[in-house]
């Protein structure tokens, strides 16, 4: 989770990243990085949710990915040609929350 972490950073650090671009694919981006992040946040508190019980552990994991989040849109603000921006936030914990449920009911579906 740290090491994806360090991965998100790293992209974020580019003034212009090479990806296609097309309508909304910041969006796009967003929530296909941070799902990831919430599917590995969750991961790793699993072990968290017989304690916890599984929705705090899925909001741990959502709230994990805003926060991060948010350090990476202030992170952004200061790269050249990046912006920080809510949205991007918004889409950061909304696909936080969406890793963690597509974990907790796909992949954990038989436990």
């Amino acid at each position: 989770m740290f090491l994806y972490a360090g991965l998100i950073f790293w992209l974020s650090s580019f003034s212009h990243p090479r990806v296609p671009a097309f309508r909304l694919s910041d969006k796009v981006y967003h929530v296909i990085l941070y799902s990831v992040f919430g599917f590995l946040f969750i991961r790793a508190f699993q072990p968290m949710e017989k304690a916890w019980g599984r929705a705090r552990v899925l909001l741990t994991a959502c709230l994990g990915a805003l926060i991060y989040g948010a350090i990476d849109e202030f992170h952004q603000y200061f790269v050249p040609r990046r912006s920080a921006d809510w949205s991007d936030l918004v889409a950061d914990g909304l696909a936080g929350l969406l890793g963690g449920i597509f974990f907790l009911y796909y992949v954990r579906k038989g436990k």
